[in-house]
């Protein structure tokens, strides 16, 4: 099987990913090419492969005691009459044979078509994925793409310099040492270098993309550390767990790989749409690796146990020195806070919500109050979220049909606006509505509060997530336990000083729509304990009818915490019949821009239609309910 070209019945397949293998540049990359000099030299020196050893199948189970492994673990080192030459290679092939034996068979079929052999070839395709990644870190400066986790911005160009000094590391080795070490040997380096290359789109499939291989590389070259050390251990069984425990890593490794190598066999349009490795797949990876990682360093540390005096101080020597080897690697790795993050949000994930709660929620009436109308009352509310001293709570209440809905929407759109200028900024929102799923419900109304403040205070996120984690079912539990565990005590615990710049407003509409009055109440005395909060400074704007379960709520807590204003009584008659009228104006006059231009009856309506007289008595009958003018 050896030397002889692969037929070309067998061959089709592999040839069109040999074919492939050139760097493509512009045209496989988002962002455009900043030195085509070295992606033509890359690409002038691809050729060899189609005619090179890299084309001979080995992942066969008739291949894999063939001499085609043979030859690539043993071509340039010493000649195989020398007793250690034979021992090395005849291990080397042994061990891969056990490690690809862990595999699927489809995994082994598609790193069959993935894999280089010679050490020309692997040097080549490991070129090749260096320039790769250096385009991933010329397009990471370009978008200026990043990614957020607790108080940190981290900026994705260091992860893609990370990926390129593991691919380094690599490349360091030289051409004799690539030929007989398993990791050359057996990792798909073709794959990786697609892997690479492959055009990415936006900020989120550049994020897995990158940490995906970075952590790949980083538990490869461990890898490595771990086979140098298998390879100067006497033959003894402590010595084979160690070496069945490090196969396992390997082909976990190996198997995490194909995963993304499949996504890139899938059509184009179809791999945009999709990341190489989810979140999920990231951390499984991550997790499973430092099990398995564990498990090898407790075998490495009985290795040993069976051993002379003589030969024990020999393995302590080579212990010390793959320890110095592991931290080294380990320091380079640091990536531990990224993967954090990524386990964070997968839990977040978690937290349920009332779909449409929010303020701008798809479907919801997004009507605001005119610029011109409520003038005096949003100037009292605006002053009240500003002020650092306020109190916690502002209710607004008034009859059905006030406009309390259009008030809140209007504060909230506000303080979105504000965007933190001004000292202020929207924490959350939730509007009530009866007979609308969970937001007729207090049962969702924490959470669903949760998951928008963990996106605004730093620290918040991994607090929650670990709340989740300890309780998986806290979303069921009563709501004075959802309270505490989910804000009140974590809020306490986030190491985020309030100051006077510093002011979450968080808006809820409607609160008399909950559909149990008890529920009313224990959400009023909750939410007054944050008045005391020394972390973080939480307002709540609040609005509902003047119904009892509020009225006596409200009784209950200190008059320091809150203030009210009853909606009919703030704005003097005048001024609401001033505002319709207004509204009405603004709304008419839309109404004629629409219709003149084109007029069903072929006369356009006067400039000055309905006419005074008819517009005051639309007001006279709608006040002072500004529902009423509105439909």
């Amino acid at each position: 099987m050896s030397g002889n070209p692969t037929p070309p019945e067998k061959a089709s397949r592999r040839q069109r990913v040999l074919a492939r293998l050139p760097f493509k540049g512009r045209a496989s990359s988002p962002c455009p090419s900043s030195s085509s000099q070295s992606s033509q030299t890359v690409t002038s020196s691809t050729a060899q492969i189609t005619n090179t050893s890299s084309a001979q199948t080995i992942f066969s189970s008739t291949a894999l005691a063939g001499p085609a492994l043979t030859d690539s673990l043993t071509a340039g080192a010493a000649p195989l009459s020398s007793p250690q030459a034979t021992s090395t290679s005849s291990s080397n092939l042994n061990f891969l044979h056990d490690v690809l034996e862990r595999l699927s068979d489809d995994d082994r079929a598609t790193l069959q078509d993935y894999r280089v052999h010679d050490a020309s070839d692997i040097n080549l395709a490991l070129e090749q994925a260096l320039a790769a990644a250096r385009e991933k870190q010329r397009c990471c400066i370009e978008k200026r793409w990043t990614f957020t986790f607790t108080e940190q911005t981290i900026d994705l160009k260091e992860k893609a310099d990370k990926v390129v000094g593991w691919l380094n590391r690599f490349r360091a080795v030289g051409d004799v040492v690539a030929n007989v070490d398993p990791m050359h040997v057996g990792l798909p380096w073709a794959g990786i270098r697609l892997i690479l290359e492959a055009a990415v789109s936006e900020a989120n499939q550049m994020t897995s993309l990158l940490i995906g291989c970075e952590i790949t590389l980083y538990m490869a070259n461990r890898l490595r550390a771990y086979i140098k050390f298998l390879h100067q251990l006497p033959t003894t069984l402590t010595r084979t767990n160690f070496e069945t425990a490090v196969a396992e890593l390997y082909a976990h490794i190996l198997s995490f790989l194909v995963r993304a190598i499949r996504v890139y066999q899938t059509s184009t349009s179809h791999r945009a749409l999709r990341a190489f490795w989810t979140n999920g797949d990231i951390v499984d990876f991550k997790k499973t690796c430092n099990e398995l990682g564990e498990r090898v360093e407790i075998e490495a540390s009985n290795c040993d146990r069976t051993l002379s005096a003589q030969d024990r101080q020999r393995i302590a020597e080579l212990k010390q020195a793959l320890q110095e080897k592991l931290k080294d690697l380990k320091q380079s790795h640091q990536l531990q806070e990224s993967l954090d993050q990524l386990k964070i949000n997968i839990i977040l994930d978690k937290l349920p919500y009332a779909k449409g709660a929010m303020y701008n929620s798809y479907g919801n009436d997004h009507t605001t109050c005119h610029p011109a109308t409520r003038v005096d009352l949003l100037h009292k509310i605006h002053d009240w979220a500003r002020h650092p001293h306020s109190k916690s709570i502002f209710w607004l209440k008034g009859g059905a049909g006030t406009g309390k809905s259009t008030i809140s929407r209007t504060v909230a759109e506000w303080v979105t606006g504000q965007g933190g200028l001004g000292g202020i900024d929207l924490g959350a929102s939730f509007f009530f509505k009866r007979g609308e799923g969970d937001r007729g419900s207090a049962s969702r109304f924490f959470p669903t509060i949760t998951r928008k403040l963990v996106l605004k205070i730093p620290g918040l996120d991994a607090l929650v997530a670990e709340v989740i984690t300890q309780d998986p079912l806290i979303f069921d539990k009563a709501l004075g336990e959802q309270f505490n565990k989910l804000i009140y005590q974590l809020l306490r615990q986030v190491k985020f000083i309030a100051n006077d710049s510093s002011t979450f407003i968080v808006v809820v509409d409607a609160l008399d729509e909950c559909e149990k009055e008890r529920d009313v109440k224990v959400i009023i005395d909750l939410w007054s304990r944050l008045a005391h909060l020394t972390t973080v400074r939480l307002k709540l704007f609040l609005t509902s009818r003047p119904e009892l379960p509020l009225q006596q709520g409200f009784k209950n807590i200190s008059a320091a915490v809150y203030q009210d204003i009853i909606l009919q009584d703030a704005v003097p008659n005048a001024t609401i019949q001033h505002d319709i009228l207004t509204f009405l104006e603004d709304e008419f006059g839309k109404i004629r821009s629409s219709y003149n231009p084109d007029p069903l009856s072929g006369t356009p309506l006067d400039r000055d239609w309905p006419g005074n007289k008819r517009l005051q008595a639309l007001v006279d009958m709608a006040v002072p309910l500004f529902i009423i003018a509105a439909t």
